[in-house]
C-alpha cells in the first residue's frame, strides 16, 4: 500500500503544475473569449427567434393538420365509396376515352370565336341599308317606320312621358 500512495503522491506533484498551467490559460482563453460568446448568445437567441414565435401557433398548427388528415380522409372514402355505388348501380359517368382535353376546348374556342367573327362581318340588320334607287328622304322615312315598327314589338312606348314636378307648398 505504501507504494500505491507514494506512486500516487509523486503523480500528484507532476500533475499539478500541468493542471495550473491548463486552468490559467483555460481562464484567459475564456476571458478572451467572453465577448464572442456573449455575442454567440446573441446570434442564437435571434436565430432561434422565428421558431419561439412558430411555437405560439402551435395549436393551430396541430388544429389544422387534424382537419386536413380529416378531410383527406373523408375526401377519399367518399370518392371511392361513390365510384363503388356507381360501378354496383352500373351508372358510370363519360368514358375515358371521351373526356374532353384541352385540344378539345381549344377547338371548341376556336368555333365560337369565327362563329362571332362571320356574325360581325355581315351587318346586324339589313333592312335599314339604304336602297340603291331611292331618295335620301324616302330612304330615311322608310328606316323610321320600320325602327318604330320594331320598337312596338318590343314594347316600347314610342313617345316620352314627362314626369310632373311636385308643387305642393307644404315641402313635401
Amino acid at each position: 500500500m505504501t507504494y500505491f500512495s507514494s506512486a500516487s503522491l509523486v503523480a500528484f506533484y507532476v500533475v499539478q503544475p500541468l493542471l495550473l498551467v491548463l486552468k490559467t490559460t483555460l481562464t484567459i482563453l475564456l476571458f478572451l473569449a467572453a465577448p464572442l460568446v456573449h455575442l454567440g448568445h446573441y446570434v442564437i437567441l435571434i436565430c432561434s427567434w422565428p421558431f419561439h414565435f412558430l411555437a405560439k401557433f402551435e395549436t393551430l398548427y396541430i388544429f389544422f393538420g387534424v382537419a386536413t388528415l380529416v378531410g383527406i380522409l373523408t375526401g377519399t372514402s367518399l370518392h371511392y365509396a361513390s365510384r363503388f355505388m356507381a360501378s354496383i348501380l352500373n351508372i358510370e359517368g363519360r368514358s375515358e376515352g371521351s373526356r374532353g382535353g384541352l385540344w378539345e376546348y381549344r377547338a371548341a374556342r376556336r368555333r365560337t370565336e369565327e362563329k362571332k367573327a362571320r356574325s360581325s362581318a355581315r351587318p346586324r340588320n339589313e333592312k335599314h341599308q339604304p336602297k340603291a334607287g331611292g331618295g335620301l328622304k324616302d330612304q330615311y322615312d322608310e328606316w323610321l317606320k320600320q325602327d318604330m315598327k320594331q320598337k312596338k314589338k318590343k314594347g316600347l312606348i314610342p313617345s316620352t312621358i314627362l314626369e310632373e314636378d311636385d308643387s305642393s307648398e307644404n315641402g313635401f
